[in-house]
């Protein structure tokens, strides 16, 4: 999670009234001093200043804000970043880029927009995995598993591993398709050590869905997001639910 979100994430919180300034402020300082920069969520649930369902319910919070439609494109905002960094590095027009946004944003697309760049070979693999690094991305896979992921690689970790066979993951895919399983979040690797108290069910415009992780076979109730994206909280894996 980058800087921007983490302060989003505080903001939340204390919108929500699940924490005061002062914890907040505390748990900044802690994250500060972490040398794999864990984040501020993940800090705030192990020092006991939010619950695991108030983490939950800001991360659904947080998920419905960063996805909401551009009214232009009518896709993510973190989508129209992609296509505006491959105008900036000169490797597509801007028009280029709004034809494969409205590509993107019809109903039932399951296709990135680095998919359907590539697709109509207006990017080369090698172009979309140069601007995913850009944006503290990569293509990772597992050599047991056959399985693929683009990891968010903003933690210092030298190793990521499968969630499902817990093996190391390798740079890239063999082959040259761009499509990955599911997106992985590497400074999750952390595991929520306290116990919570239960809390207050999500709002019920929030959806939840009760389902079983393809990757680490954990049951779990987590709410999906306007793509039909669901994150394990075992694995933290994120993919269709």
């Amino acid at each position: 999670m980058g800087a921007d979100q983490d302060l989003l994430f505080g903001s939340i919180a204390i919108n929500q009234k699940y924490c005061t300034q002062a914890q907040l402020d505390e748990g900044l300082r802690i994250q500060a001093g972490s040398q794999d920069r864990l984040p501020l969520g993940q800090i705030l649930v192990d020092e006991g200043f939010l619950t695991r369902q108030q983490h939950s319910d800001i991360l659904a919070i947080q998920r419905k804000i960063l996805t909401t439609l551009d009214p232009v494109s009518q896709v993510s905002k973190e989508t129209v970043l992609l296509g505006r960094l491959a105008v900036r590095e000169g490797l597509m027009k801007e028009a280029d880029v709004n034809v494969c946004l409205r590509l993107q944003a019809k109903a039932g697309e399951q296709r990135s927009l680095g998919e359907i760049m590539v697709e109509r070979k207006l990017l080369t693999p090698a172009q979309l995995k140069g601007l995913l690094a850009k944006q503290s991305k990569k293509i990772m896979s597992c050599p047991v598993c056959s399985l693929s992921f683009t990891v968010l690689s903003i933690s210092k970790a030298k190793v990521v591993t499968c969630p499902r066979c817990k093996g190391p993951l390798r740079d890239g895919k063999p082959s040259e398709t761009v499509r990955t399983d599911a997106q992985l979040e590497t400074s999750m690797a952390h595991r929520l050590k306290k116990a919570s108290p239960a809390a207050p069910p999500p709002s019920a415009s929030i959806r939840m869905v009760k389902m079983t992780c393809p990757f680490c076979s954990k049951a779990f109730c987590e709410p999906v997001d306007s793509k039909g994206r669901v994150d394990c909280p075992t694995c933290f894996s994120s993919f269709s639910a």
